[in-house]
């Protein structure tokens, strides 16, 4: 597992394994001026915890502890160099109909263990508001934090309070109905050339439509699936340069970091200025609440 972290510590550049530059207080103790919101993020089928090192280390550099484990099904590893190999999937994607809350449920236990270890842990339980809790996924990783946020009854966890589902696989909980199913606020991030997902995002029978209030749309300006991955920044080494240089990684961190500013800090200000500034497409629903 990688977990970035506000830090009581000068940072310096540091070269992940899977090529890619940051900047991080390197195993610094976590600052403690303040309890900070959590987030557990889950990787993409075939990804790695240290996947989407750009989007981690912003949210950390923003004021959230960012916990990101490996997947049985990773390919590659946060604790270095590891060899290629060959998953099949559980169920094929192609029978979304088939999967049910036993599919991937070691991604689950893989959550959950997670979070109760950050809890308890002596280096960080001091630094976290167990009370401001959230929940992030690429892809698989998009279906496993949804199910973890209610769309599977048995995988629910209480203490998740926001999602962030980024071009999540939805079709099982589509086909099953679930999606009315999760009572916290959501938003989903997509791009256009994203054709075996976005698809099912949009429209009135996508997972945004059939999703409970608050809940959140965003569409990407070109792109593809793996725009919330390190890849997004090839041709720059250094996470700096990419954000600087690159708009889609700057608007993914850019509308993470509000989204959970609004559920986890209780500042709604970020997300409402930016109202889909640069995006393709944006759509929100917020509950209003009743006036007598």
């Amino acid at each position: 597992m990688a977990v970035w972290y506000p830090a009581a510590g000068k940072e310096s550049q540091h070269a992940y394994s899977l090529g890619a530059t940051g900047s991080v207080a390197l195993n610094a103790a976590a600052a403690r001026r303040q309890q900070y919101p959590l987030i557990v993020f889950s990787h993409g089928w075939g990804g790695c915890g240290t996947q989407s090192i750009f989007l981690t280390e912003e949210l950390a550099r923003a004021g959230y502890l960012v916990a990101a484990p490996d997947h049985r099904d990773a390919s590659c590893s946060v604790d270095g160099p590891r060899l290629p190999r060959l998953h099949l999937p559980q169920i094929p994607f192609s029978t979304a109909g088939h999967w049910r809350d036993s599919t991937y449920r070691d991604r689950h236990a893989d959550l959950e263990k997670t979070l109760d270890w950050m809890l308890a842990s002596d280096d960080f339980r001091g630094a976290i508001d167990p009370a401001r809790i959230g929940a992030m996924g690429h892809s698989l990783g998009g279906y496993s934090v949804l199910g973890l946020a209610g769309a599977w009854d048995s995988w629910k966890d209480p203490r998740i309070a926001a999602v962030l589902a980024l071009a999540p696989y939805v079709k099982p909980l589509l086909l099953k109905d679930r999606l009315g199913s999760i009572h916290v606020p959501v938003m989903f991030q997509s791009a256009p050339f994203d054709l075996g997902i976005t698809p099912s995002l949009r429209g009135p029978n996508g997972a945004f439509a059939q999703s409970s209030e608050p809940k959140y749309y965003v569409e990407l300006r070109g792109g593809n699936h793996f725009e919330w991955t390190n890849a997004v920044c090839f041709g720059h080494t250094r996470i700096e340069d990419c954000l600087q240089k690159r708009a889609n990684p700057r608007l993914i961190v850019n509308y993470s970091v509000a989204f959970f500013d609004s559920y986890l800090k209780q500042q709604p200000d970020g997300l409402r200025k930016m109202d889909g500034e640069g995006l393709r497409r944006y759509l929100h629903s917020e509950a209003i609440a009743a006036v007598p």
